[in-house]
């Protein structure tokens, strides 16, 4: 149950910014997840330049461990890692939607498949296995704003994902949407707690070559990314990721058909400013021996604001030409199309809001806001993601 109990935050004027400030004990988890779909026509894992997976899911003779199995043999069935797949998402080709994803412990809901391609059917395999190359073709993927989906290499001895190719709208154009959290062999990049990504329209959907190091880095590692307008009218996109046989990661997408085809080879870039850094993250280790190959789809969950956090106010302040006021949001489903609005209950000017900023694991979200002469007595908060709407069960008023 939600109590909602008002804060007043006077100053030494007389004028204050009073929240109505929504607390709930515990606070209720996010409510599903937004609609996506992506049908997975085949897959293939080749070593060596031999096949030793490929499958188009036709039938329904693929079978899958649940997350919940206690004794993985390995008799070449799919591990569901995350999720709830079975036979009846074969429907000509694997179908991973909403009803096949769980929420995560990274604000995400999500379904992440393991393939059976260790020796005689298991999961794990060495770097001896290299060269190889994991691939996956897409049936007419829409990306509309937040989903994604992945192909690539898990390590097990790290629990984390180390050469991945991926589809979705990337982060700020031009430089990788984060660039490290201190250590970690090779040196760090800015702190993983100041990390936050400004808030843009949605642009086009892109191939991303990257590496995910949850929880010590807590946004995705961009290696390299490439546009690709067409994966949104393609008949198909195919995404493949290589491991040399000195564990050199690379990736290549494939779009066939549709207004714009083409192939787009991806290889690790080098940001000099953290150098070091992404030097370590170029290849994987030929001597590892806990490697694993999987696909992954996600979005985000349904948005959802819980608070609103602004700072002391005057009455000069608030009016002064130009002033804004800061304001964080705490929520979950934060993206990057998130549009704010606050606006006068019962009518009239809205409150301009600028810089809007997604924080870490898009549990909040920073904006400056300038609240218009005349002000309103009293304002709401309207969070937009992802096509979906949230209004804020609290008011802002001014003096």
């Amino acid at each position: 149950m939600q109590h909602i109990s008002p804060r007043l935050i006077a100053c030494s004027s007389g004028a204050a910014l009073l929240i109505a400030a929504a607390t709930s004990f515990p606070q209720p988890p996010p409510s599903g997840t937004l609609p996506f779909r992506f049908v997975v026509r085949n897959v293939e894992v080749r070593t060596k330049g031999q096949a030793i997976l490929a499958d188009t899911f036709r039938g329904r003779r693929t079978r899958f461990v649940p997350p919940t199995a206690n004794n993985l043999v390995g008799d070449s069935s799919y591990w569901v890692n995350l999720g709830r797949v079975g036979p009846a998402n074969i429907r000509d080709g694997l179908v991973l939607d909403q009803t096949t994803a769980e929420t995560s412990m990274w604000n995400v809901t999500a379904t992440m498949v393991t393939l059976p391609v260790g020796p005689n059917g298991t999961y794990t395999f060495s770097g001896d296995r290299f060269p190889l190359e994991v691939s996956a073709t897409i049936q007419q993927p829409r990306i509309k704003s937040a989903e994604k989906f992945m192909v690539g290499i898990t390590d097990l001895q790290t629990l984390h994902a180390v050469a991945v190719l991926s589809i979705g709208i990337p982060g700020i154009p031009g430089r990788p949407p984060i660039i490290g959290g201190g250590g970690g062999g090779g040196g760090g990049g800015p702190s993983k707690d100041n990390f936050k990504n400004r808030v843009q329209q949605v642009v086009d959907p892109a191939f991303m070559l990257m590496r995910e190091e949850e929880p010590e880095i807590r946004e995705h590692i961009v290696l390299d990314n490439v546009a690709a307008r067409g994966i949104n009218t393609a008949d198909s996109v195919t995404m493949t990721v290589r491991i040399g046989e000195d564990g050199a990661i690379s990736g290549v997408g494939r779009v066939v058909g549709g207004q714009q085809p083409g192939e787009f080879t991806l290889t690790p870039k080098i940001d000099q400013e953290f150098a070091a850094f992404y030097r370590a993250r170029q290849r994987l280790d030929p001597k590892g021996t806990k490697y694993t190959a999987m696909l992954y789809a996600e979005n985000l969950p349904r948005v959802r604001v819980f608070a609103v956090d602004a700072p002391v106010v005057g009455a000069d302040a608030i009016r002064a030409a130009g002033a804004t006021v800061p304001i964080t949001l705490h929520g979950v489903g934060f993206g990057l199309d998130s549009k704010v609005e606050i606006v006068p209950v019962g009518g009239g000017q809205p409150a301009r809001v600028s810089n809007i900023q997604v924080g870490n694991l898009a549990l909040l979200m920073t904006a400056d806001v300038a609240f218009p002469e005349p002000h309103a007595r009293s304002y709401q908060v309207r969070v937009t993601s992802a096509g979906q709407v949230a209004t804020m069960p609290l008011t802002i008023r001014l003096p």
